[in-house]
């Protein structure tokens, strides 16, 4: 979508960017967001290899709670559940404590024993091992993490370490399960050995009270007249001392089995394996992100330059900016194709794709052209470096192919070019005649590389050029030029440089404003536009020069073999075949 032209026939910018606007974005960029691609996967493959693979070895504890704390240890209260929260929650944190951990890793070390406290950095989901200093060396647990997983909906726990070495791995967390158990059991000990004191303690009062309350009541029934409510409230306390008799030596006898049993409420069920292959890094997933964020930021960058760009590019940008008829464009041809800075490239290479294109050029030039046995054309451009010199000399070749009888002037006496491709003298020209130093016949050349084409050289550079085209001996150059040839071609400076262009187009009234591709600014072409648009001119039409087939223009590319490669002869055995 594009804004209508303005009065001055200059259209505003895009609007918003169309389906062939993408296309061409990936013919211009793809190459080098594909590069940024790979160079984005190789970097994130350099850091993938130096990081050193880490492995995850996994003991699994059962933690069950006791039914009741012998001697006053533990009593479980009535609501508690096997699958506690807080009493797990607790266990999980005991695993991670720093008297395990300590037993733990000196255990593995125990041949070497550390000469530095170990030291412990506590995370939000496990322990890192920091450092484990010993006398030959340092255990390569520096990079590790411990953690504590709990087996959801169970009483199961999985002790879980990361290490760069997976034989520690797998110690560490069998040593960590085999301490944590160990310790448990010792706990469980000290709580069992500090009740069996008191108990026998409680036991041996008991007896003894039992023993008071048995030889009262039996002095009760002696007496001969007995209280039935004092016979009664020692009968009841018998009993309740021999209840309670019978619950403490029930107890005592339960800690001196668990005493003798080692009991435990803490068991592993499934030891740490070796692991046999690394859980981290994941370096396939890291080389496609790396890669994926490397055609991200090369298509972000080529984006900034697609959207920050003011260069005129392909054909649909010149026409949306200016309302002018366009005639087409000339192909790029590679440095080596020519032989200088304005190669004769429809002379060298006629057959060559930018020739074609010229040719194109050609005929859309005498088609919208008015009608007149003599055409006047002035050649120029908005800035130096625009190609109109090798524009001008190449179209009056074309022209000449036809049998066009045309004279090509140059009219850039500041920066004179044209003498370099046709290969002629530099004076007598332009300025000889202009002067009053030369006649007609003896400014016009006729080059030995372009048979048929008449060419007039810029002379001399004078003091003041824009002087002379405005003098009256240009007016009757022209009209002694007409006489004998058809197309009167003149290559002008640039417009928005000098004046020149603007003096001429008082007596040529068509022009042809050369444009080059990925040079020209938007707002010099405007600034160019408006000037010509300004002058007595009555034809403008424009040229895009320097166009890349390859981003822009695929089928140009395409059709290159058909016009450059020529066809190979018919064999023998084909010629017979295809007369018969």
């Amino acid at each position: 979508m594009t804004s209508p032209a303005g009065p001055d026939g200059v259209r505003g910018p895009r609007l918003a960017w169309r389906f062939e606007d993408y296309l061409l974005f990936l013919r211009r960029h793809g190459l080098s967001i594909v590069v940024s691609g790979a160079l984005g996967c190789g970097a994130a493959a350099a850091w993938a290899s130096a990081i050193p693979n880490r492995y995850e070895a996994r003991a699994r504890v059962l933690i069950e709670r006791p039914s009741g704390g012998p001697g006053g240890g533990e009593v479980a209260p009535a609501v508690a559940t096997p699958h506690d929260p807080e009493f797990l929650a607790t266990e999980y944190q005991l695993i991670l404590s720093r008297p395990v951990l300590d037993r733990a890793l000196r255990a593995i070390t125990r041949d070497d024993a550390p000469r530095d406290p170990i030291s412990f950095v506590p995370r939000h989901d496990g322990i890192g091992i920091v450092s484990l200093s010993t006398a030959t060396g340092s255990l390569d647990v520096e990079r590790g993490l411990l953690r504590v997983i709990p087996v959801q909906g169970t009483q199961l726990a999985d002790i879980v370490v990361i290490s760069t070495r997976p034989t520690v791995a797998a110690r560490l967390a069998n040593t960590v399960a085999e301490t944590y158990v160990q310790l448990n059991l010792e706990r469980r000990q000290r709580q069992v050995a500090g009740g069996t004191p008191w108990l026998r303690e409680e036991v041996t009062r008991a007896e003894g009270e039992l023993k008071t309350w048995q030889e009262a009541l039996q002095r009760t029934q002696r007496q001969p007249e007995a209280d039935p409510v004092a016979d009664e409230a020692a009968r009841r306390q018998v009993e309740l001392r021999g209840e309670l008799l019978g619950t403490l030596a029930k107890r005592l006898k339960e800690l001196e089995v668990a005493q003798r049993l080692h009991a435990n409420n803490v068991q592993i069920i499934d030891p740490a394996e070796l692991p046999d292959r690394p859980v981290s890094p994941h370096r396939f997933s890291m080389i496609v992100w790396g890669g994926l964020v490397g055609l991200a930021l090369g298509g972000g960058v080529a984006l900034l330059r697609e959207l920050l760009t003011t260069a005129i590019r392909i054909r649909r940008d010149l026409e949306e900016l200016v309302d002018l008829p366009f005639l087409g464009h000339v192909i790029r041809i590679p440095f080596s194709a020519g032989r200088g800075r304005h190669a004769l490239f429809f002379t060298q290479s006629p057959n060559g794709v930018a020739a074609e294109s010229l040719r194109a050029i050609r005929t859309t030039l005498e088609f919208l052209l008015p009608e007149r046995p003599i055409q006047r054309v002035l050649i120029t451009s908005s800035l130096p470096q625009e190609g109109k010199t090798t524009v001008s000399a190449n179209l009056a070749v074309a022209l000449q192919e036809l049998g066009r009888r045309v004279v090509l002037i140059d009219a850039d006496m500041r920066r004179p070019a044209l003498f370099r491709p046709f290969q002629v003298p530099l004076e007598p020209g332009l300025s000889t005649y202009l002067q009053g130093q030369a006649t007609v016949d003896e400014i016009l050349q006729t080059p030995a590389s372009a048979q048929g084409v008449t060419v007039i050289t810029s002379g001399a550079t004078p003091p003041r050029p824009a002087d002379l085209l405005a003098s009256p001996q240009m007016t009757r150059l022209l009209d002694q030029l007409g006489a004998s040839f058809q197309y009167i071609l003149v290559d002008t400076p640039p417009v928005i440089a000098v004046a020149d262009a603007t003096i001429l187009s008082r007596v040529i009234d068509s022009a042809v404003l050369v444009v080059r591709s990925n040079r020209t600014a938007r707002e010099v072409l405007v600034s160019a536009h408006r000037i010509l648009t300004q002058s007595p001119l009555k034809f403008l039409a424009t040229i895009l020069n320097d166009v890349r087939p390859e981003y822009e223009y695929q089928y140009y590319r395409r059709g290159s073999a058909y016009y450059t490669t020529r066809p190979r002869a018919p064999t023998a055995s084909r010629a017979i075949s295809s007369t018969g």
